[in-house]
């Protein structure tokens, strides 16, 4: 079947109505998952995205790397921009409309029924949620593979070819790799196959839809086996089959046929419960026999109606484990985008419906209702987009709906405690434990989410000064989940504060028992034994603090590694450390002849051992080199780092050289060679340094910023302001100190307002910066630009 003209018209049709409705969502934000999943999820900027993303790091209790991958390409191209993302989704679904028009078409040749079933399917407030919630972006993505997939088979089926189908299983895994639904694609596939049997031998049809379901099944044990899962999507649920669940069912099922007739108040999910003939639903059920007896007595409907039927109910059985076990914090429940896929089984029947409205009335009239009920179905949607503008609009919107609402009330607390509202959220984290608490078949269940809800609670009220009631909190949390250590770690620090030393300890303690690598906790215990003068507690915390550190860094990466790096010989360079700070000198100084006696190659103990017999003058034994040839071009430049802070750098210079010929191409080494150069004002040598690690890395920011620096101090401004704009050009954590070097240029160009400027804007990018720092960078410009002392807050 050929695509002509006309048919081009209708998909071009298609494609600017469905853009038009959708057009008002693309000012929304992001909301509910969006959170986690996009805005603070720091992942998605890695260089090892896509990889971390199919390994499943990025969306840690699904597998959907193909639809996280979407999120990391839209990152890249639009940061936090919401702008993009409800872009791409719209996008997405409107090429989902375009091809279920062409599935449509050339499998019953109807452009009329084609184009009123897909404008129905593109423009209904019922897939909104989809195409509004960015975190559904799963749902669209494995809704067009399994099109594309669709249309290779259909594809195969009249060439003969073996290509096509091929194809079409990869599509088919792609689809699996971007939502779990499409392990039902098979019976999809299926339903079309059933519209081609004469096409098809009924051996070929089984052969190819078994290495569907084959392909499906071997799918769901990986899933089991090897990744992540969704615990409520699959976690068993007692006395599923009864009486009460059925009739939920039926009542879900006749709720989607409501909701395609009349969309009113779509939502991401609603509570749903057992069947009760009250009028709205004796009426709805009435309309439905109706539309079915109409459809299924024409004659001219012939196999158009089984296959919209079975499309529909392949996707609705399934919905069946989820509307009992997917939202336990609530009971039962139906989620209006689960039949985003499967619903085009129902505008195809809302299709079939008008069409069969030809019989009776005139083409003209015929043509006026379907107009009416485009424009109707748009509208609402239209006027459904804004309630998805920010998490107060929606969220609140759904309390209406649905006024025991859990994910509704946390979101609009979390929202709230970003925004420093710190009464509303304390309101909402309060609705949000209520909401989390339901009784079913007369036994009392709590959410999971309680767990973090009252944890995230307590750090409010914790922050608020309020400690009895964060305490109280906290005590909730471990009530329900006893072996949770953030919690411990919270009332610890209460009993801090309030000088219970005794009891701040014991909770430290327990938290270390469940979690030994939490660093904060070895590091409040070395200093509250420190505090008690128990010195060598106070050691073996800060030890294990200060190793835990590098495994936060990657440096470390399981505990039998830690336990390797906790030997004698490091120990000994610990407690050297101690005495050195205590200023004792000799019980150091032993303790470091040790550590190196024993182990050669320990750089740390003979470069403080070079540091006290620097002081004590003696400039033979002042030999940083003792550690011999170390054959690591990381361990070469933490040494390297090391002696360059105390100025010895001569020695750093060997070390970032040695680095260097292990690896020609290390940019670091370079970098660090470059900053000796530079504190020696040796420029022609930090210069060609400098472009030497730019060379091997182009993406190295901070090697653009201090190149700028360089002819700053040279008085070469044009070249400082391009290394330094290219600095800026790179969207990283250390944007403060590139600002404040464009704002030193412009100072020397004698530039004040610019340079006031960018100040300004450093000023609102000193988060994480290095209090030290802070106070410098103050009095730097305090001192340079009296003006400054308005916003930076100089006395």
């Amino acid at each position: 079947m050929r695509i002509k003209k006309k048919q081009i018209g209708m998909i071009c049709c298609i494609a600017v109505i469905c853009v038009i409705t959708y057009a008002n969502s693309l000012g929304n934000g992001f909301l509910i998952d969006d959170q986690n999943i996009i805005v603070k999820n720091d992942a998605l900027s890695r260089p090892d995205a896509f990889s971390a993303a199919f390994l499943g790091q990025l969306m840690p209790n699904y597998y959907r790397p193909i639809a996280m991958s979407s999120f990391v390409i839209d990152y890249f191209f639009w940061k936090l921009n919401p702008f993009g993302y409800h872009l791409t989704n719209i996008l997405l679904h409107t090429l989902n409309a375009v091809l279920f028009f062409i599935l449509l078409f050339i499998l019953f040749e109807d452009s009329f029924l084609s184009f009123l079933s897909s404008i129905f399917f593109a423009i209904h407030p019922l897939n909104s949620v989809t195409v509004n919630y960015i975190s559904d972006r799963g749902n669209s993505l494995a809704g067009f593979f399994m099109l594309c997939a669709l249309l290779l088979f259909y594809r195969g089926c009249t060439q003969r070819k073996t290509q096509p189908y091929l194809l079409g299983y990869g599509a088919f895994c792609i689809a699996l790799l971007c939502r779990e639904s499409a392990v039902l694609f098979p019976l999809y596939l299926l339903c079309m196959f059933a519209v081609l049997y004469n096409r098809l031998t009924w051996k070929k049809i089984g052969i190819m839809v078994g290495i569907g379901l084959l392909i499906s099944g071997t799918y769901i044990f990986c899933r089991f086996k090897f990744l992540p899962l969704s615990s409520s999507l699959f976690a068993e649920t007692s006395a599923m089959f009864t009486f009460e669940n059925f009739s939920a069912f039926i009542h879900m099922v006749i709720r989607y046929f409501a909701l395609t007739i009349m969309p009113f108040n779509v939502c991401f999910f609603r509570a749903i419960t057992p069947l009760s003939f009250d009028i709205p639903t004796i009426s709805t059920v009435l309309f439905i026999i109706v539309c079915v007896f109409a459809v299924i007595t024409d004659k001219e409907q012939g196999k158009k109606r089984w296959f919209a039927v079975c499309w529909f109910l392949t996707g609705v059985f399934p919905l069946y484990k989820l509307m009992v076990s997917y939202r336990k914090d609530i009971g039962l429940v139906m989620q209006d985008n689960w039949i985003y896929f499967s619903s085009m089984g129902l505008f195809l029947m809302l299709g079939m419906f008008i069409v069969y409205l030809r019989k009776w009335i005139m083409k003209p009239i015929l043509v006026f209702i379907s107009s009416v009920m485009i424009l109707f179905y748009a509208f609402i949607t239209f006027s459904t987009n804004r309630f998805w503008r920010d998490t107060p609009t929606y969220c609140n919107f759904w309390l209406e709906l649905m006024p025991k609402n859990i994910i509704a009330s946390w979101s609009l607390a979390e929202f709230y405690y970003d925004q420093g509202s710190f009464d509303k959220a304390i309101i909402y984290y309060r609705k949000a434990i209520e909401d989390g608490k339901f009784e079913r078949q007369g036994a009392l269940i709590q959410d999971v989410r309680l767990i973090s809800i009252y944890n995230n609670l307590g750090v409010l009220l914790f922050e608020e000064k309020r400690y009895e009631e964060a305490m109280a909190c906290f005590q909730k949390v471990i009530k329900i989940s006893p072996d949770h250590d953030a919690a411990y770690h919270n009332i610890a620090n209460i009993y801090f504060i309030n000088d219970d030393i005794d009891k701040a300890k014991y909770y430290y303690n327990e938290q270390i028992k469940r979690n030994f690598k939490h660093v904060n906790a070895h590091k409040m215990l070395f200093r509250l034994y420190l505090k008690e003068g128990q010195r060598h507690k106070a050691l073996y915390g800060q030890l294990t603090y200060q190793y835990l550190q590098k495994i936060n860094k990657g440096g470390i990466r399981d505990e039998q590694t830690l336990r390797k790096y906790l030997k004698v010989s490091k120990t000994l360079t610990q407690l050297g450390n101690y005495f050195f700070q205590e200023q004792n000198i000799i019980d150091a100084k032993r303790c470091y002849q040790a550590a190196v006696f024993i182990d050669p190659d320990n750089y740390v103990g003979h470069e403080r051992l070079g540091q006290i017999y620097n002081q004590e003058d003696d400039k033979q034994k002042a030999n940083f080199d003792k550690a011999g040839d170390i054959q690591n071009k990381e361990d070469n430049i933490e040494l390297g780092t090391v002696l360059e802070k105390h100025g010895f750098f001569d020695a750093a210079l060997k070390r970032y050289n040695a680095a260097l010929t292990l690896d020609q191409e290390n940019y670091i080494a370079l970098f660090n060679i470059g900053n000796i150069h530079m504190r020696r004002q040796d420029w022609k040598q930090a210069e060609a340094a400098y472009r030497q690690s730019i060379a091997v890395n182009k993406d190295f920011a901070d090697a653009y910023n201090n190149l700028a620096y360089l002819y700053l101090k040279t008085g070469k401004y044009i070249l400082a302001h391009e290394y330094i704009d290219k600095a800026l050009g790179f969207n990283c954590s250390r944007r403060f100190y590139y600002l404040d070097t464009k704002a030193q240029i412009f100072l020397a160009q004698r530039n004040i307002s610019e340079a006031l400027r960018f100040i300004k804007q450093a000023k609102l990018n000193q988060q994480n910066v290095p209090g030290q720092i802070l106070k410098g960078f103050n009095e730097f410009w305090a001192e340079k630009i009296p003006e400054t002392r308005d916003f930076l807050g100089n006395e």
